[in-house]
């Protein structure tokens, strides 16, 4: 019993579901956010007694290039702050 979901063995679930994930070229941020739902989503299988195992249990995360962002100085903001006119001024 525990081998199926409906008529789906769980091993073929995972064949099924990794395309969706979509191919490389998309965004790995996207990518590893649709793989952790679908790992959480088996999850609850497991705890609900649906599934035995995770099949996208052992489906690594994508590697994601760390980015670091640009946080403007007191310095920057203040120029930003002059150049706009009179009534936006009050709002930054």
């Amino acid at each position: 019993m525990f081998g199926f979901v409906g008529r789906i063995e769980v091993n073929d679930m995972r064949v099924m579901v990794e395309p969706l994930l979509g191919p490389a070229e998309e965004s790995h941020y996207a990518a590893n956010y649709d793989l952790r739902l679908l790992k959480a989503l088996f999850n609850h299988g497991i705890r609900t007694k649906v599934i035995p195992e995770n099949p996208m249990g052992d489906v690594p995360f994508l590697p994601v290039e760390k980015k670091i962002k640009y946080v403007p100085s007191a310095d920057d903001i203040d120029r930003v702050i002059a150049v706009a006119n009179l009534d936006t001024q009050d709002y930054l």
